[in-house]
């Protein structure tokens, strides 16, 4: 599996959440394709690693086109109480 080559990109880092105590945190991202111009939205899990202290991805997320941003918000209100 070839890693994910991101040097076409440019990331704008939108929201950082603590999500725990472990360093644990949801990013959201906006991430523009240099080449197509464009733009996805990409809400992921990080983790905290050990060795260096950065934060890193992991594989739970989603990444979809921004676009979809207005709907996609409009579906998560459903869901707040």
């Amino acid at each position: 599996r070839m890693a994910y080559d991101s040097s076409n990109e440019t990331r704008k880092e939108l929201a950082k959440i603590r999500k725990n105590d472990k360093g644990e945190h949801i990013v959201i991202t906006e991430i523009t394709n240099n080449s197509t111009g464009v733009c996805n939205i990409d809400i992921r899990l990080y983790y905290t690693n050990e060795g260096d202290g950065e934060l890193r991805p992991t594989q739970k997320g989603v990444r979809f086109n921004a676009e979809n941003l207005e709907e996609v918000i409009e579906a998560l209100n459903q869901a707040v109480i």
